[in-house]
């Protein structure tokens, strides 16, 4: 980078217009703006590096970057004016925003919902990629003050703070085979034992939850589905049939403060 394109960036930093939109926006808008700033620290490292007091003034980087070295001092304001222009000041987060909005639900002032909807939405479309167009519920809301109730028992129960607790995991079931998937990418050995009444799944962060990792679990039938994972974590969700013996799943995943055990406040107050 040259001084040419480092005076650009810096008049650029003056010249770009701020954009204002609800609090969930603005939530999002500073997540990506503090994604945009840390992708611009390899740039201050650089300029580091190139410091005249480090004596690498004569090295490739240097060279091609900065045409040699520069002041020490100089890396914080630079750095500082192109967080500025290029991150805060930009317009151009929209795409950013959108992702953090549909695909997190950091920003939500109803995380459970969010986090259900989502669900509901990744397990629809996977049972119609996996058995072809049906009438999959589409109405998350009944879902969600379902397990919304399960969350308060939770609390009720010792588990402390959960507030935070978003994470959902979703997917659908056959007679044989089932599949899912997360916030952060797909489950493996998915499995709903209906003789045997018990339910589990591998989270994509490898955690196992309920049967796949020999915890407990439980599948009522009124179609609710809890389970246990290690230390102190849970699962719950429902299922629901779409034909015969093919349904989707949807549920929120999440661990107690307390060293509580979950399930049995669930199976006492909620299932």
């Amino acid at each position: 980078m040259n001084r040419i394109l480092i005076g650009g960036l810096l008049a650029l930093a003056h010249l770009l217009p701020t954009a204002h939109a609800s609090e969930e926006t603005d939530c999002a808008l500073a997540i990506c703006q503090q994604e945009c700033a840390d992708g611009l620290l390899p740039f201050k490292q650089s300029c580091q590096f190139c410091d005249f007091a480090e004596g690498n003034c004569e090295t490739e980087q240097c060279i091609t970057q900065f045409e040699g070295c520069l002041p020490g001092e100089i890396c914080d304001l630079l750095y500082e004016e192109m967080v500025n222009g290029l991150c805060i000041q930009s317009n151009s987060h929209a795409g950013c925003i959108q992702e953090v909005l549909e695909t997190t639900t950091q920003c939500s002032s109803d995380p459970v919902g969010s986090a259900v909807s989502q669900g509901l939405t990744g397990a629809t479309d996977a049972y119609v990629a996996a058995f072809g167009p049906a009438n999959v519920p589409t109405d998350s809301q009944p879902f969600a003050d379902d397990l919304q109730a399960a969350l308060d028992a939770l609390v009720a129960g010792g588990c402390l703070d959960i507030a935070e607790t978003t994470q959902w995991a979703s997917g659908y079931f056959g007679r044989r085979e089932g599949a899912g998937e997360d916030e952060s990418g797909p489950l493996t050995d998915v499995a709903l034992q209906r003789k045997a009444r018990t339910f589990g799944f591998v989270r994509s962060d490898g955690i196992t939850v309920g049967s796949a990792g020999g915890h407990t679990s439980t599948y009522t039938y009124s179609r609710s589905l809890a389970a246990t994972s290690a230390p102190n974590g849970f699962f719950v969700g429902r299922n629901v049939v779409v034909q015969g013996t093919r349904g989707v799943w949807v549920g929120l995943t999440g661990t107690c403060d307390a060293d509580v055990d979950p399930l049995p406040i669930l199976l006492s107050t909620w299932l």
